[in-house]
């Protein structure tokens, strides 16, 4: 096992890490009320003792324990449909001695690539970057997991709500244009989502901004590494870490909206200061935040003169009335 540390950020390529990834994120289940019932009252218990399980373990002794933890829960929730039984079965066959083998040797092999990409110029960046989300009022999760397979080919990373989860794909990631920077962007940028689930709190009645929080996510963890390149990097060094920060925003779902609120403002915190606002109002308001009357005065107040729905090229955002 390796932990690479980034900031306050322990982020750990273990056969454990990559088996968590694996095993405990991207399930959905449809299905008779029935099934989906027992499926949630599993899930709930058993995915986040998956996640929360020291990723220093030996991996036999990983998996030999998930599997007695999903049996436990079956007999004592006396769960019984074939649904969720076939489910937990095919839990089981993803933890059994072959993908063992196999994700000890991924660790090994992604933990070197990691370490490459941090030795790089654009990895000596990656603690001050770190350090000054930090400053900038975002507390970033202490703990990030090494991914490979967990999401698909398109996917380099994903907050897992549910688990509280950060997990970065880094077979995904060592396929990209610029490695390095694109590692250090997506922990970011998911630890972004991260610390505002976090100061958010949980309230499953309130509506949200997805947009509000990709545009903090995009614009924040991109400002912090060329704040950061500032500091340390050479002028040609800069210059490709600007490069590459611009291909990345152009392939995101959200990197327009981050380019043209970026361009009208002239503020490329203008996201996390709006966020910062909506943490520090009263439980109420901050439940109602994703409604014009609350958050179009923030966001005013933020530095973004904006009218709803907002226009960028041919798409364009909004908030609930």
């Amino acid at each position: 096992m390796a932990t690479h540390r980034i900031g306050n950020i322990g982020f750990h390529v273990s056969p454990v890490s990559i088996m968590q990834c694996w095993v405990g994120t991207g399930w959905r289940a449809t299905g008779s009320a029935k099934q989906i019932e027992e499926f949630d009252t599993f899930s709930r218990e058993f995915f986040p003792f998956l996640i929360e399980q020291d990723c220093g373990m030996r991996i036999h002794a990983f998996c030999a324990d998930a599997v007695v933890k999903m049996d436990e829960i079956i007999d004592r929730r006396e769960l019984q449909t074939e649904f969720v039984l076939r489910f937990v079965q095919r839990l089981k066959g993803r933890l059994r001695t072959g993908n063992q083998e196999r994700v000890a040797q991924l660790s090994v092999e992604y933990s070197e690539r990691l370490q490459h990409w941090l030795d790089s110029a654009v990895g000596r960046c990656a603690g001050e970057a770190a350090a000054q989300i930090e400053e900038w009022g975002l507390q970033l999760p202490d703990r990030g997991l090494a991914a490979i397979g967990a999401f698909g080919s398109a996917v380099f990373g994903q907050y897992v709500h549910g688990l509280k989860a950060v997990c970065v794909q880094l077979d995904v990631i060592a396929l990209s244009a610029s490695p390095a920077a694109q590692f250090l962007e997506t922990l970011f940028h998911e630890g972004i989502h991260a610390a505002i689930d976090r100061a958010m709190g949980a309230d499953d009645t309130r509506s949200e901004l997805t947009w509000l929080n990709e545009l903090c996510a995009v614009l924040t963890s991109q400002e912090a590494l060329r704040v950061a390149a500032a500091k340390f990097l050479r002028a040609a060094e800069k210059d490709n870490l600007n490069t590459a920060l611009r291909h990345i925003r152009s392939t995101q779902k959200y990197g327009e909206l981050a380019e043209a609120v970026a361009r009208d403002t002239g503020n490329p915190l203008v996201a996390l200061e709006a966020w910062k606002r909506v943490f520090a109002l009263p439980a109420t308001e901050r439940h109602d935040y994703a409604r014009e009357r609350v958050i179009q005065p923030i966001l005013h107040e933020a530095g973004w003169n904006v009218e709803f729905p907002y226009r960028y090229g041919n798409k364009s955002v909004t908030v609930f009335v």
